[in-house]
């Protein structure tokens, strides 16, 4: 990178962060460092998008790093900038975890986080620190509008060491594909650093006008936590200022929390721990939360309210199984509201594709545990190695989804009048046509008269073909993570930005239901 010694307005800076398009391990969520993979389809066809989004700002450096998934985001993408490779601007080496998923990761070492421990042979948080300061301070030595396009783990260190937060407290700043995050300084000083907008993965443009008015000026810690948290990035013209105040998060943003189950707030079919527990548990003391799942009202009570404490405030949970086809409400006792079931006719003919696809494809001589049809009644879902089969045997079947697919195109033919959607780890969801988490999103939004912007959803297939996926399209603010873990620290975080303390985790205060 050359540096404009001539510039003398260091407050004038704004660094665009962008992180490169899909690829296919961002798909699948395996660690993608060094490895030197382009974007997929879809991934070129949102990096242009950028170009649209971008294209009312005038950059005076575009900077890129130097591997194959950023640089063609940024040609693509087509600012008019002459284009630099930054090698400090390269993803988090991450050694031997390179390739992996997290949980397969947490397999090997289960206590594991990157933002602390580093990889083996990889860059500690020690040194990708380092990195960050390094290129932080060129960076403060040029002026104007700067795009950087670069990637996950190093935009969030890079976020969190801008405004002097450590590596460890990165971890909450999650970057979706294709997103747009602006750092920049609040009220032209140089000694204010802030972050303007986060994760912005809408297709409206990024206006400089809007950018220019920073909120008045509040500590570094509750910055970070008030930018994260509305990690969509919409920017309100009225209000003309990037970060939703402290006052206003509460009744705007985060009316309603929504959870997804296996894969985020617990691991598949399996019961949540005392920690998620006791997280929950405070959480709906004070706002209300929902979970849907693409799971049947029995594995709610056994993942779920068996294992929150007697005293927790059910009649702020809502309780939405087999993608909201169902509706489930607490007074005095659990209540179901509504059930979309099917028709007896329509059960034997979606069995018997299932069965049909399945042979056809040679998938039914599979090793087993338990059924791989179950009938939840509105919804019917096809489990590959069978409803109880283990964590590792599932997740090693179809990690690249390339089975499902090819099950999902036959019943679209043998079944056109149905919804077919790949759920959980080795599942296809079958249910009426039109009916995704979105419907149930929806369905929430009617009876509890909640907005969609006073939304938050939280989920593990946030990508495009999960069954998550639906709910970001309906334009619920989202954020994606990996597993449980990691939803406990959204929960965290939520906390901290309402002033509620962290609940008292001892594991003989989580008493059974």
């Amino acid at each position: 990178m050359t540096i404009d010694s001539s510039s003398s307005s260091v407050a004038s800076l704004r660094l665009y962060f962008i992180r490169h398009g899909e690829t296919e391990w961002s798909l699948s969520g395996q660690y993608t460092g060094r490895t030197d993979i382009p974007l997929t389809d879809h991934g070129e066809n949102t990096a242009r998008e950028l170009g649209q989004r971008l294209r009312d700002i005038s950059f005076t450096r575009v900077l890129t790093s130097p591997l194959q998934r950023a640089q063609q985001t940024c040609n693509l993408a087509g600012l008019s900038a002459p284009t630099e490779v930054e090698p400090d601007l390269a993803e988090w080496d991450n050694g031997d975890d390179e390739g992996r998923t997290t949980a397969e990761i947490l397999a090997a070492r289960p206590n594991w986080n990157l933002f602390r421990d580093g990889s083996p042979q990889g860059e500690s948080p020690t040194q990708i620190s380092q990195r960050a300061d390094r290129l932080i301070a060129r960076l403060r030595m040029l002026n104007g509008n700067i795009a950087l396009f670069s990637h996950s783990h190093l935009g969030r260190v890079l976020a969190a060491r801008w405004i002097g937060l450590s590596v460890a407290q990165a971890e909450p700043f999650l970057l979706d594909t294709s997103s747009i995050s602006i750092l920049c300084f609040q009220h032209d000083r140089a000694d204010l650093p802030a972050v303007a907008l986060w994760n912005s993965t809408h297709k409206e443009s990024c206006e400089p006008a809007v950018v220019e008015s920073i909120c008045e000026a509040k500590t570094v810690k509750r910055q970070a936590i008030e930018i994260w948290e509305n990690e969509g990035g919409e920017i309100s013209q009225k209000q003309r200022c990037p970060v939703i105040p402290s006052s206003e998060v509460r009744t705007r943003v985060r009316r309603l929390i929504v959870f997804d189950l296996d894969g985020t707030l617990a691991e598949s079919k399996a019961a949540i721990d005392g920690e998620m527990a006791a997280l929950l548990g405070t959480l709906i003391r004070f706002l209300k939360v929902a979970v849907i799942s693409g799971g049947g009202w029995p594995q709610f009570q056994s993942q779920l309210l068996a294992n929150l404490s007697v005293n927790a405030k059910l009649e702020n949970l809502y309780l939405l199984p087999t993608c909201g086809t169902k509706f489930y409400q607490y007074e005095s006792e659990w209540t179901q509201l509504y059930a979309d079931d099917f028709t007896e006719d329509e059960r034997v003919k979606i069995i018997g594709s299932l069965k049909a696809a399945v042979g056809a494809l040679d998938y039914a001589t599979m090793e087993t545990w338990g059924e791989q049809i179950e009938d939840r009644g509105s919804q019917i879902t096809f489990s590959a190695l069978g409803q109880q089969a283990p964590l590792k045997e599932k997740q090693k079947w179809d990690s690249d989804f390339t089975k499902r697919k090819q099950i999902q195109a036959l019943l679209a033919k043998s079944i056109p009048e149905f919804t077919v959607r790949l759920g959980g780890t080795t599942s296809i969801d079958v249910t009426k046509l039109g009916i995704d988490k979105a419907y149930g999103i929806e369905k929430l939004r009617e009876l509890l008269a909640i907005e969609l912007d006073e939304m938050l959803f939280v989920g593990d297939a946030l990508f495009p073909g999960g069954n998550d996926y639906p709910v970001k399209q309906a334009g619920v603010m989202s954020i994606q993570v990996s597993n449980a873990e990691e939803t406990k620290r959204v929960i965290q975080t939520l906390f901290a930005s309402l002033d509620v303390d962290q609940p008292n985790l001892r594991r003989e205060e989580v008493t059974a239901r």
